[in-house]
Formats: structure tokens, sequence, C-alpha cells
């Protein structure tokens, strides 16, 4: 339709009549015209790429539907429309630069506090989700970092939190992949922490955690992927929210997500690949962060979370691989850095006796008699495996009773013994050690009119009068 008629789009967006004075009783078509125009050019920009290329030409486009929005805040078909096509603008990475010059955020998360209607607050969750999409590293300074700085400042967190309450399916499913991509920073994150929903019905409340961990066991298999990223990227920042996410249950709820006997580690039966794959690598990046906490890692091997990790190393797809191996080397590893690593901060020199309590945490115990330890080490004939010092594992060389704190100064490899208690990962050391992220495309927003516009009745119906004269088809 763009290709032939270049000009609609044009002359839709000059159909959307801005003078609030003309409203109502003045301009009766108003509302249906302010309305029709913007779905079409929703709809439009879901489709054509020329519309959305119109849209982003200019910053008045963005700028006229920003202005809308909050001055038709009774109805919800502007409302709807306007956000969707904000949403389809910020598929492209100029429209979210666009949205963020003009501070429309704000506007959009006011839009949706002020909803009543569930296809408007869907058609907001879709507009934030793809303002908050960032395609760059973890890390790294993007576009997505002050769209997420914006929604914090005008408390839309908690209103996306508040969408997971509803019963409606697509709305919670926009508000779980709007928190998914926002909480990819750690104010975001800290915020779903924090919030609450209450209940006035049953006089209860539910925190953010909570209600995603509801949505693990949803029926939808987009809601569980959409959850279990959001609680995944939640997970990668600081130990207080880690430690909120197991007070909440969270951690073991994932570990039984995992191990459910009726799903697909944590996919429903009959899940398309794409989905299950999804499903099962957010639920192990859930895993792969708390691990990093040693009370939440103890928590985790206590639910036997092991297991299905385990078993996922068999899955085609590389990324539920990766994830996998990467959080069975993270729950292997000790809270702390080997004695002698780069990355370990304790010295023999400052502290010898701490020193050697972390060595005897790394190391078996050898066995045998004070004695045989030193004439282990005294003996230059090495032909008996017993005072082979590569060798005390075996042999009879006693560990000492003294406490380590007692007696400063390390001890001798005969003493402290030279096998590891077990494998150390390749990641026990590593500088590279960190939580990861996870970001859900954008998506596109579209609606279709289910009932059609009627012309309105006439006061009152025609009736015919009655008349003495006589009528002419008499004769």
């Amino acid at each position: 339709m763009m290709a032939e008629q270049p000009e609609i789009a044009p002359r839709l967006l000059g159909c959307i009549r801005m003078d609030t004075a003309a409203r109502g009783d003045d301009v009766p078509g108003y509302i249906l015209q302010t309305s029709s125009s913007i779905g079409a050019l929703m709809n439009l920009t879901t489709e054509a790429t020329a519309a959305v290329e119109f849209m982003l030409s200019a910053d008045a486009p963005m700028a006229k539907l920003l202005e809308v929005m909050p001055v038709s805040r009774d109805e919800w078909a502007i409302e709807c429309h306007a956000a969707g096509c904000l949403a389809n603008i910020c598929m492209e990475e100029l429209g979210r630069a666009k949205l963020v010059q003009m501070k429309g955020v704000k506007t959009i998360v006011e839009t949706l506090e002020a909803s009543e209607d569930d296809n408007q607050s869907t058609s907001c969750c879709v507009a934030l989700l793809n303002a908050c999409f960032d395609k760059s590293p973890p890390g790294s300074q993007a576009e997505g970092t002050e769209v997420r700085e914006q929604l914090l400042d005008c408390s839309g967190v908690g209103a996306l939190v508040n969408c997971l309450a509803s019963e409606n399916v697509d709305l919670k499913a926009a508000a779980a992949g709007a928190l998914l991509n926002c909480s990819a920073t750690a104010g975001c994150a800290e915020a779903i922490r924090d919030a609450t929903v209450d209940n006035e019905a049953t006089k209860t409340s539910a925190s953010g955690f909570e209600l995603l961990l509801r949505l693990l066991s949803a029926e939808q298999p987009l809601l569980r992927a959409r959850a279990a990223g959001a609680l995944f990227n939640c997970a990668a920042f600081g130990p207080d929210t880690r430690l909120a996410m197991l007070e909440a249950g969270v951690l073991t709820g994932v570990a039984a997500a995992l191990k459910a006997p009726n799903d697909n580690y944590g996919a429903p039966k009959g899940t398309s690949k794409e989905l299950t794959y999804r499903i099962q690598a957010n639920l192990v990046g859930v895993v792969l962060n708390a691990a990093l906490n040693p009370t939440c890692k103890t928590a985790l091997l206590a639910a036997d979370v092991m297991t299905p990790l385990v078993e996922v190393l068999g899955s085609p797809d590389p990324t539920v691989q990766s994830q996998a191996s990467t959080a069975i080397a993270y729950l292997s590893d000790k809270a702390e850095p080997r004695p002698g690593s780069p990355n370990s901060t304790l010295t023999s020199i400052e502290d010898p006796a701490a020193m050697t309590k972390a060595k005897l945490r790394f190391h078996q115990k050898p066995v045998g008699s004070g004695a045989a330890a030193a004439a282990a080490l005294g003996s230059s004939s090495g032909s008996s495996s017993s005072t082979d010092p590569h060798n005390l594992m075996s042999s009879s060389v006693p560990y000492p009773a003294e406490d380590p704190d007692d007696t400063p100064g390390a001890r001798t490899k005969a003493l402290i013994g030279l096998m590891p208690k077990a494998k150390v990962s390749a990641t026990h050391d590593s500088k590279t050690k960190l939580a990861r992220s996870v970001q859900e495309r954008p998506e596109v927003y579209g609606r279709r009119l289910t009932v059609c516009y009627e012309p309105s009745e006439m006061e009152e119906p025609y009736q015919e009068i009655p008349t003495p004269l006589p009528s002419p088809r008499d004769y």
C-alpha cells in the first residue's frame, strides 16, 4: 500500500486532531477520526518498512503521538493505538533513541497506570518491551540504559509488576517481556525485588519475585520463557537480590521446575523447540547467576539441582549446553579463590595462619605419624611409596593436631598434602567468572476491528401521521 500510495502515512498523521477544545459535541467525529487514523498508522508500521521510515524521518510524528496520549485518557482506543504505534517505531534503534530524547517513557508509563482496558495496557507493555531492548553486550554503554533510567524515575517497573497479577494472558506476557529487558540493569532488578502487588479481594500481597515464580508453571510456554528470563537477569545483580530470591522461594522453585516430571526440563510437553530451548536456557541461567552467592549455592545443591543440569548437557542447543556447563562449574567452585591464585587477596606474608587454613580447605589430610612425615621429607632414598612426597595421601603421615591459628607459618607439603580434595573447575580462578543476562527481541503490535461502527439512529422513529384528506392511492 505504501509503495503505491506513499502519501497515505502523512495524510493519516494529519487526521490526528490535537485541539482539545474541538472534542465532543463540537466535532462529533473527533474521537472516531483520531482513533482510526492512529490505528491505521499502527497497522501500517506493523507491515510496511516505509511507514516506519516516515515516522522516523522527523521528530514531529512521534511528538504528535506523545502529545495526543495525555489529552485522551478517557478514550482507550486512542491510547491503545498510539502506544501500539510507538511500539512498532521502537523496533528500530533510531526509534528508541528518539523516545529517550523526547522523554516519552514517562508518557507511556502514565498511560499504563491510568489504563482500565487490557488492550491499552498490553500495547503500553509492548512499547516498553521494545524500548528497553538492548542488543549490545553486557557492561557496555547502550541505548537501553537511558530508557531504563527513565523507567525507574517514573516508577514504571512497579506498573509492569502490577500487570503480572492480571488474568489476561497477552498482558502478562507483554509485561513479563518488558520486565525481562529492563531487568538487565541493577536498578530495575532491585525495583522488581522491592515491588509488591496487593490483592484487595483476598487481602494478601505478592512480591515481584513471587509473581514471576508463579508464571514458571503457566500453561503458556511464552509466559514461562519470559518469567524465567526476568529472574535470570535479576539474579545477576548483587548478594541482596540473590538472597531475596532465595527467601522468596525462587531458587527452590527453579530447581523444582527443572525436575518437574511432566515437563521437559521446565518446558511443557508439546512446546516448539525454539521456546523449549529458551525456557531451559533461562532456568539454567537463574542457577548460574545465583551460584555466585555461597548461601544460594548451598541451597541449590540441597535442592539437587545438579541432576537436571547434568542431564541437559545433552541438549542439541548450544546456549543450553553453555549455560548448563557453566552453572555446574560455578556450583562446584569454592566461594574463595585457591591460595596462590592471582585473584586471591590472601598471602602468607600478611597472615600465615589464615593462608594455612585456606590450604587445608583445598587439600586432603595426610594420615600417619608425625615422625613418619619428618622422615619422609628427610629421606634421600625415595624408594618407598610411603616416603614419596607425591604419594603422601596413601602414606602413614599424620595430620598435626594443633590448630593452625596457634602456630603461625605455612606447613610443609608433607603435612598439607599435594592432592586436592576434588578437581577444581576451569572457572574457579577465572577473571571472567561473571554473571550473564538475556534479552527479549522486540515485537510488533497490531489490532483489527472486531465490531464495525454503525450509523447512529434517529432520535425518534418515523411515524406516518393520519390525515382526513383522501389519498391519491385511493383513486
